[in-house]
């Protein structure tokens, strides 16, 4: 729910006359001024400073962070040089002229982190944002560290924004030309301003420049910097779609389409007296109650390492198998269903018409681009608004706890989210379809995403041809498009167990025949150590009461997440070393075997669309910005001494 009532207070500092000639900043000061100005003008009382020396600088950080009240929206931005030292940053005032060596940075320099737990303290329970547009490198003694400045930790209740990635510079104003661009966007929240913002430097320096982004805002309420009200009984609208957008706009239908509609109903997951359950259930408690041999070639410890990682999170897991005429949907299929980030709901309505403000003669193309565009551009509409008012009665929850995702053909389909779902008991679930049903009238079907709650997973789901043992393994190959091929290095020591990918696309070339120009590159994908807020609904949007897995098969609930810390800006991060992901963020689960207790790391082999992946300035690190151009072909595993 959006609210209005939160006072805006901004402080603005441009330093220009550094000492050494070097060091002086041309825009800094023009930055300030015209920044002011808009913020000004969207309701901000602004405090702006230019060319300010130490003392008077801590005096006007403090003197600000008293003005502040606990419920505040707060904004500080700071153009001007910085320093880090031992991992520290520190912000440069203008009389620096006896600045020589690391210690008189430390001496002279404004402690960034002290000035960001000074803010935030006064102001917990709202926002708080600090740009830092610190990019060009600062000429000090020759014992200066003048590569950019350190990688902040993320800090609760504050959004940070760095003009440049963490240890790099340039010498340019871009950051803020794009700040200054996007910054009175009205109805467009924080998080993705700046993902704009990030965006747009990225593409106009040729993927040279990423301003780092660290957010840790709640996603509860949205918040705005220029909220405007709507009207509250906007006209319908009906927007026909345009001949030259006809062709994209089905693509994206069928891909949601395809997405959706394959997920099971809700009725079959939560039928207490369905055979096919009650079969699974014996054969979970069949595999699980011997020991396995520790042995990766055989499917009983890959089972119990799966069942595991999710007994990590304490959430259940069944174990079926098809061949035995076992009908249950298969969850293992959603780890290569990347186009979910969330875990949704789908209602199918045979018509909409039942709705007040929707004229029988529309068709309904027109009808799903109207309210698609609505949702994903976060307009009101009144039909949208009796579709939520109905979902929360049915759900019985407040209304601010349905989120619409998207709404796609066929008849009309509407995906949508319940925030606080993850409680949600199997009682409930079972009688959700009839709550929906005394809603909608029109109800074909009422589907959910099948790792909400206790999901199924077929044994008989791995490809034999995918299961390769990289033992001994050293190979190096380049894969990709002729003129653009990337390397891919085989995981050695690594086990991998395939999953039944082929066919399951358009066309198998993205990843078969091995060493076709129109493979996709190869990656890795692992997800150790990863919080709650590393998962994101959309870009930086993140849930906070989600608890990711241990490792990879947090995907399997969720999908791959946009990361919240967002380095190298939203997408999602993956590495063409297995290294890096082997001694980083590779996944460790411990079993009991035959041979006594055993831990394995996991990881996933992924394939990375060509088209859709961004190189960082770290050569270990991939952002994929959609999901969609990421695909996982294999589960890694290998046994490690402990």
């Amino acid at each position: 729910m959006v609210t209005l009532d939160h006072r805006k207070t901004a402080l603005l500092i441009g330093n220009s006359g550094y000492h050494r000639l070097a060091n002086e900043l041309d825009q800094s000061i023009e930055n300030v001024n015209r920044l002011s100005d808009l913020l000004t003008k969207i309701g901000f009382h602004v405090t702006r400073e230019s060319d300010v020396e130490k003392y008077d600088l801590i005096e006007l950080i403090i003197n600000f962070a008293q003005t502040i009240n606990n419920g505040d929206l707060v904004f500080l931005y700071f153009s001007g040089h910085a320093c880090q030292v031992n991992g520290a940053n520190y912000l440069i005032p203008v009389n620096d002229t006896w600045i020589q060596t690391e210690r008189d940075v430390i001496a002279f320099g404004i402690n960034v982190d002290r000035m960001l737990r000074r803010i935030v303290e006064r102001n917990p329970s709202y926002a708080n944002i600090f740009i830092f547009d610190c990019c060009r490198p600062y000429a000090g003694g020759s014992v200066i560290n003048n590569q950019g400045l350190a990688e902040i930790g993320r800090t609760e209740g504050a959004f940070i924004q760095f003009s440049c990635d963490k240890n790099q510079v340039a010498s340019n104003n871009l950051f803020t030309k794009h700040l200054l661009k996007n910054i009175t966007e009205e109805n467009v929240q924080v998080v993705d301003i700046f993902r704009r913002i990030v965006h747009d430097v990225y593409d106009e320096t040729h993927q040279k420049q990423r301003p780092l982004s660290i957010n840790g805002l709640k996603q509860d309420p949205p918040i705005f910097l220029n909220y405007v009200t709507p009207p509250s009984a906007p006209v319908p609208i009906w927007v026909e779609i345009k001949p030259e957008e006809k062709e994209s706009f089905l693509k994206e239908q069928s891909e949601s389409k395809a997405s959706c509609d394959s997920l099971p109903n809700v009725e079959e997951i939560t039928n207490p007296e369905n055979e096919d359950v009650k079969r699974a259930e014996e054969f979970t408690k069949h595999i699980l109650s011997k020991a396995p041999s520790g042995d990766l070639n055989q499917m009983e410890t890959v089972c119990h390492i799966v069942h595991q990682l999710f007994q990590n999170e304490n959430q259940e897991c069944l174990f079926f198998d098809s061949r035995q005429g076992v009908n249950l949907y298969n969850s293992f299929g959603n780890l290569t269903d990347l186009s979910f980030d969330y875990t949704p709901f789908v209602l199918k309505l045979k018509d909409i018409r039942e709705f007040e403000d929707v004229e029988s003669q529309r068709d309904d193309l027109t009808i799903v681009n109207t309210l698609d565009r609505a949702v994903r551009s976060n307009e009101p509409h009144p039909v949208l608004e009796q579709i939520v008012e109905r979902l929360a009665t049915a759900h019985n929850t407040d209304k601010k706890n349905i989120v619409l995702k998207n709404v796609y053909v066929g008849s009309i389909n509407i995906v949508y989210t319940v925030e606080n779902s993850k409680g949600i008991t199997m009682k409930e679930l079972s009688e959700l379809p009839k709550s929906v049903q005394s809603q909608f009238q029109q109800r074909v079907s009422m589907k959910m995403h099948p790792l909400m709650k206790r999901p199924t997973f077929d044994v008989a789901c791995f490809d034999e041809r995918g299961h390769k043992n990289f033992e001994g393994e050293k190979g190096k190959y380049q894969i990709g498009p002729p003129g653009r091929t990337k390397e891919y290095i085989q995981p050695t020591g690594w086990n991998r167990k395939g999953w039944k990918v082929l066919s399951r696309y358009t066309n198998d070339e993205w990843l078969h025949p091995f060493g076709s120009p129109k493979n996709w590159y190869r990656a890795y994908h692992g997800t150790k150590n990863a919080k709650a807020e590393d998962f994101s609904t959309s870009d930086f949007r993140v849930d906070p009461k989600t608890v990711c897995l241990d490792a990879a098969f947090s995907i399997f609930r969720e999908g791959f997440k946009v990361a919240r810390t967002a380095a190298y800006g939203p997408g999602v991060y993956c590495s063409p070393n297995p290294l890096f992901i082997d001694n980083t963020y590779a996944g460790i689960t411990q079993i009991n075997t035959e041979h006594g207790k055993k831990s394995y790391k996991v990881m996933l082999h992924v394939a990375v669309n060509p088209e859709g992946v961004c190189f960082t300035t770290d050569d270990n690190i991939w952002v994929v910005e959609k999901p969609e151009n990421i695909r996982t072909y294999g589960l890694l595993m290998k046994e490690i001494v402990t």
